[in-house]
């Protein structure tokens, strides 16, 4: 029994293989008439691995349980994002791909640097006692 299709876009490090991918589902898939796209979320080596967050999925959930999250992948209330360099691409549901990119530009690295800091406290902490 199927639940829900979505579509998964795969990249790499060395270029935009998702925008081929989108090209070619758009014709498969009608537009990806509902169809929602997630991106590689699956960084195996954190401390390594370039695509560590570069490549995911953000997802536009009411609460952060796993019902609400599956209720907002059906929906397609979700934006794969994959960042190449300097490049960031976002791909989903056009309303969505504009607060996701607004997230990526304007939220994310604030919000990641106040996380880098806070990680440095609690390791400084720890490693003092």
């Amino acid at each position: 029994m199927v639940m829900f299709i979505l579509y998964y876009l795969y990249s790499n490090i060395k270029g935009h293989v998702s925008n081929l991918q989108t090209a070619l589902a758009r014709d498969i898939l009608n537009g990806f008439k509902d169809v929602p796209l997630i991106g590689i979320t699956d960084s195996h080596y954190y401390s390594t691995d370039p695509i560590c967050g570069r490549h995911y999925t953000i997802i536009l959930s009411k609460t952060r349980e796993g019902k609400d999250i599956l209720s907002a992948l059906k929906e397609g209330k979700c934006v794969a994002v994959e960042i190449s360099g300097k490049n960031t691409m976002c791909y989903g549901d056009f309303r969505y791909v504009k607060l996701a990119q607004f997230l990526v530009d304007n939220y994310f690295p604030e919000r990641d640097e106040f996380a880098y800091i806070e990680a440095k406290k609690v390791e400084e902490r720890i490693l003092n006692k």
